[in-house]
């Protein structure tokens, strides 16, 4: 009987360190990629957002201008539109604009994210 006790005791404290081992390794990795998720979230989303709108704002651009063309504006209204945006990249409003959009849309995700989880 003393030694049922002892190797009962003993497997059931093998069977713990396994499932304890196991629930350390989950929680870890659990951890991790959540880490992972929230780095990509504020590091790789910023990126990739401006990279496809630089990719797609020369299209963009060329589209309206083509479009303008067929409205038949006056040229002041083209030069005014051409001094503002001079001012504007002067003073920064465009850098300033990308990354408050930027913070918004990151925000937003984080938001959506954890409201997920």
């Amino acid at each position: 009987m003393g030694l049922l006790a002892i190797l009962g005791t003993f497997f059931s404290w093998i069977a713990g360190s396994v499932v304890v081992r196991w629930i350390l390794t989950q929680g870890l990795l659990f951890g991790a990629l959540k880490l992972l998720g929230r780095a990509l979230m504020y590091v790789g989303l910023p990126i990739i957002l401006y990279n496809v709108l630089a990719k797609y704002s020369g299209d963009i651009y060329g589209l309206i201008l083509s479009r303008m063309d067929s409205l038949s504006l006056s040229p002041v209204t083209l030069e005014i539109t051409g001094i503002a945006g001079w001012i504007g990249t002067q003073l920064g409003i465009t850098n300033l604009f990308s990354m408050y959009m930027t913070a918004i849309a990151t925000r937003f995700t984080i938001d959506l994210v954890m409201r997920r989880f």
